[in-house]
C-alpha cells in the first residue's frame, strides 16, 4: 500500500529542501567554504536517494520465494 508511506516521503522532501536551502543560502549570504557546503549537499543528496530507494522498495514489496501459478 504505497498511500501509506506518502507522508513519510513528503516529511523527506522537506527536510531534504530545508537543508539544500541552508546550504545555499550559507554560500551566499553566511560565505560557507567550499568544504562545509559540499560536504552538507552531497550528503543530503545521497542520503534522500538512499531513503527513497528505502522507502519506494518497501511501499512496492513483492513476496519473497517462488511464485505460484
Amino acid at each position: 500500500n504505497p498511500h501509506k508511506f506518502a507522508l513519510i516521503v513528503g516529511a523527506l522532501n522537506l527536510l531534504g529542501g530545508l537543508i539544500m536551502t541552508y546550504a545555499i543560502f550559507g554560500v551566499v549570504v553566511l560565505g560557507l567554504p567550499y568544504e562545509t557546503w559540499s560536504a552538507i549537499a552531497g550528503s543530503t543528496l545521497w542520503m534522500k536517494i538512499i531513503f527513497d530507494f528505502i522507502i519506494r522498495r518497501h511501499a512496492h514489496m513483492e513476496p519473497w520465494g517462488r511464485k505460484k501459478s
